[in-house]
């Protein structure tokens, strides 16, 4: 777009639909300053800073325009100021409402610096502020990351290459980590929890808010006052390619990570490569890398791949197996060869946990591109863990599966609780319980405490009181309570806390003590 003259644009937009309904959109761009035009004409804010580009790179020439809304303003223009910490400004003298300065780019203005500028006009100070971005742009490098081959068996070593590359084009040696997932997970954290290792290492900026105080505005009563402006320039983040027949194996090897390498040796020419097992998911494979050269140069790449069959047996199954419980196994055989295929589909149980209810084999006709469901009944028989082996066999491809399952035990560790009281004019006391038939005799125990008094069984409760995990007021209060009712009985009995504190530990009879001897007749 040529401009005719120099001066003030608006620039407008109009779209028109099909039923003839337009709308418009316009903007203020772009001043243009030529000969004999100062921006007198214009109108700006009272004060206004102006970049000529959004980046810059080191050695870059920064055209800033400074315009005020009055004509010959003085302002006071600060270089790189950060976090209100400010270097001597530099004094402007407009001609007209506008200005053009320019500021030399150096290294260390990286990745960012600010300019602030501030004039006076009618009593009262304003102040505006400029980001200036600088991109590091020469310490990230290109990582293209490459499949050997779109898709492999499982079991099989799939080949992955890395080439590390400056912005230049050329290469670069350094070193880099390497992870290769199943993409699924991704679903289930909504995405990569990873942040980019550009924004890790550059994303960092310089911060600065203006802080101007001035002695210009007073009102009556009020004395001195500050006035105070601050204003925040807020950027979004910039953007910156024949398999082998395994078909008998038996798939029992799954894994949510496939690898991990966290140091590959990239060589002088930015090349590395890594052979990684395909595990036997048949998933998408997420391959992730992150590089780092000399410089604290970074960068990261990432591609796929498949891992598939022909022909699929998905198992379904319970978490986990209960001793006498009755579950129900499946097998989901998929098709996608290219003809209709009879499949014999068979289940295999290893051990005595569990024993199958009906036959283990079936023979289904599954078209192609359909699938069928498969189903047994097993009764669980013993704890333990228990082997499950699912197959699909055909004339032409097959598929198995290999999975374990923990088998818990049907019942629970129990303790009941019995109590009897001899009384003074009694010499004994009988307590009665039923011992259960099915339990198990190396985990069953009868334990039998006593204490001569009533006094002492309630101090063998109280450390069970005290060492419960009480979280609530309520709870707590059932510490205390206790404890505060105990230590008033015993005192009242007259008994000796602290011969009770040295000779009782948990109702232990033989630290009970001797009766004291009998006072002579």
């Amino acid at each position: 777009m040529k401009l005719p003259d120099a001066g003030q644009y608006r620039v407008s937009f109009k779209l028109t639909d099909n039923a003839k309904h337009t709308v418009e959109g316009a903007a203020i761009v772009l001043v243009v300053l030529g000969e004999g035009n100062d921006g007198r004409d214009c109108r700006f804010n009272d004060i206004e800073l102006t970049t000529d580009r959004t980046e810059y790179a080191v050695g870059d020439k920064v055209k800033l325009l400074v315009n005020t809304d009055k004509p010959d303003a003085t302002v006071l223009l600060f270089l790189r100021p950060i976090d209100g910490v400010y270097l001597e400004p530099k004094l402007l003298k407009l001609k007209g409402k506008s200005l053009p300065e320019e500021i030399e780019v150096l290294k260390e203005d990286m990745p960012n610096f600010f300019v602030e500028a501030m004039t006076i006009r009618d009593g009262q100070v304003h102040t505006a502020v400029r980001e200036v971005f600088v991109p590091p742009v020469d310490r990230v490098v290109n990582v293209e990351v490459q499949s050997a081959r779109e898709s492999y068996k499982p079991g099989e070593m799939a080949a992955v290459k890395i080439k590390v590359t400056g912005l230049d084009g050329k290469t670069c040696a350094g070193t880099t980590a390497i992870t290769v997932y199943d993409k699924s997970l991704e679903y289930i954290s909504n995405g990569s929890n990873l942040s980019s290792i550009k924004e890790f290492f550059w994303k960092w900026r310089r911060r600065h808010e203006s802080s101007t105080k001035a002695s210009l505005s007073v009102g009556p009563g009020n004395g001195r006052r500050d006035a105070v402006m601050t204003l925040q320039v807020r950027r979004t983040p910039r953007q910156f390619g024949a398999p082998t027949d395994d078909e008998y194996a038996l798939r029992k090897d799954f894994a949510d990570t496939a690898c991990w390498s966290p140091s590959l040796t990239i060589d002088k020419d930015g090349l590395g490569e890594i052979r990684v097992r395909v595990p036997d998911n048949l998933s998408t494979w997420k391959i992730k890398v992150w590089a780092m050269g000399y410089g604290t140069r970074v960068g990261e790449g990432e591609a796929s791949f498949v891992s598939k069959k022909d022909l699929i047996l998905r198992a379904q199954a319970p978490r986990f197996f209960v001793q006498k419980d009755e579950v129900i196994l499946s097998a989901n055989v998929h098709n996608y060869l290219k003809t209709d295929k009879l499949v014999n589909v068979s289940l295999e149980l290893d051990g005595p946990t569990s024993t199958c209810l009906g036959e283990k084999k079936q023979q289904v006709m599954i078209k192609s591109g359909g699938e069928q469901r498969v189903v047994w009944r097993v009764a669980v028989k013993e704890e333990g863990q228990a082997v499950v082996r699912m197959k699909a066999v055909t004339d032409e491809e097959s598929d198995a599966m290999e999975m374990r399952f923990p088998v818990y035990v049907h019942g629970m560790l129990k303790m009941d609780s019995f109590s009897g009281v001899v009384r003074p004019n009694q010499d004994s006391g009988t307590v009665t319980f039923k011992v259960p038939e099915q339990r198990r005799p190396e985990q069953s125990r009868v334990e039998v405490r006593y204490s001569p008094t009533l006094a002492g069984a309630m101090v063998d409760a109280l450390p069970y009181l005290v060492d419960y995990p009480f979280g609530c007021t309520e709870q707590t209060l059932n510490r205390f309570v206790p404890a505060a009712i105990t230590h008033k009985v015993l005192t009242k009995m007259n008994l000796d806390l602290a011969d009770i504190h040295k000779k009782r530990v948990n109702l232990n009879s033989q630290e009970i003590g001797d009766d004291p001897p009998l006072p002579p007749p």
